[in-house]
């Protein structure tokens, strides 16, 4: 587990839809001490841990500069005015005065985060950079408001991007979120994409010792789904989509796959969703139904590289974005 002492964090996140006001959300809810925050600030990132220092803003806490976020507890900023283009990088700097252990984070961020050397350089445009990571350490959401709506992706590791390349950006809600730039009319509302999948994610068990992950699909819809802006608790739409092939991974079993294939046929023919993504169909091996097409397959024969990704992507029915 990762350590940070009287440190700064610069956190990436990419954002898919621009707009105006920034806020972030903290977290830490699987910790079981106080976590303070000495500072905290969101600008946009120019290359590596720079940040450029025209376009960078500190964070407040209720009017605050600093906050303590409780046990079990996440954290809102207040907004901020920040102009933000679509598919812009964001940095987000967090300054730990105290030492703390990392009991909250997003294990696989598929994306570099930079810590400092000792010292709260939160508003610092060049980051002294003393270690890099490849997680979110306490950093739940980065909301971009602007005037258009949200589509939140929940799931697991596939969500997630396992495997896809790094500091690229090739998950497949990352590359759904082009296409709702680029393949929908001139003109129409813009819709940002919400990642909210978490490696080893499952839909009702718990996993108290997962990190951030440990909370299941059915504990966390209402907040990573539902209080997510840009969606509605009453009339929203739902997307199923199919579960992949995973013939070949070391857990496969016949009984296992019986059960996918039953629960595939539900969500396809069941009528409980809205719309439906097969990604079961776009992933599969057309003379080897069980597994994974070969050009899709990242090597473990459960996660697709960036090439399947995309397939995933492009298996989502833009008529629901209309």
């Amino acid at each position: 587990m990762l350590n940070f002492s009287n440190q700064t964090l610069r956190l990436i996140a990419h954002a898919s839809a621009g707009g105006s006001r920034v806020r972030v959300r903290l977290t830490n809810e699987m910790g079981s001490t106080p976590l303070r925050i000495g500072a905290a600030n969101i600008g946009l990132r120019t290359s590596g841990a720079s940040v450029d220092a025209g376009w960078q803003v500190d964070l407040s806490f209720s009017g605050r500069p600093s906050a303590v976020i409780p046990p079990g507890a996440a954290l809102l900023s207040d907004p901020v005015n920040l102009p933000v283009a679509a598919f812009s990088d964001l940095a987000v700097s967090i300054h730990l005065p105290d030492s703390v252990q990392a009991a909250t984070l997003h294990d696989m961020a598929q994306q570099t985060g930079y810590v400092s050397s000792a010292g709260n350089f939160a508003s610092t445009a060049a980051l002294p950079v003393q270690s890099t990571i490849s997680s979110w350490p306490f950093l739940a959401e980065v909301d971009v408001a602007g005037s258009g709506a949200s589509v939140v992706a929940i799931g697991d590791s596939i969500t997630d991007g396992a495997h896809s390349l790094g500091n690229a950006n090739h998950r497949w809600p990352d590359y759904l979120a082009r296409r709702l730039q680029t393949e929908r009319p001139a003109g129409s509302l813009p819709i940002g994409v919400v990642n909210r999948g978490i490696a080893g994610n499952s839909m009702l068990t718990e996993y108290s010792t997962a990190l951030i992950a440990g909370h299941s699909v059915a504990a966390r819809f209402d907040r990573d789904v539902l209080a997510t802006a840009g969606a509605h608790t009453r009339g929203i739409a739902v997307l199923g989509a199919t579960m992949t092939p995973f013939e070949g991974l070391s857990y496969y079993l016949p009984q296992r796959e019986a059960v996918r294939s039953q629960a595939n046929d539900w969500i396809r023919n069941s009528g409980a969703f809205d719309f439906v993504a097969d990604f079961d169909l776009a992933l599969r091996d057309p003379s080897h139904p069980t597994r994974l097409n070969p050009s899709y397959d990242s090597g473990d024969h459960l996660h697709p590289n960036d090439a399947g990704y995309q397939a995933l992507a492009n298996a989502v029915p833009l008529a629901l974005f209309a």
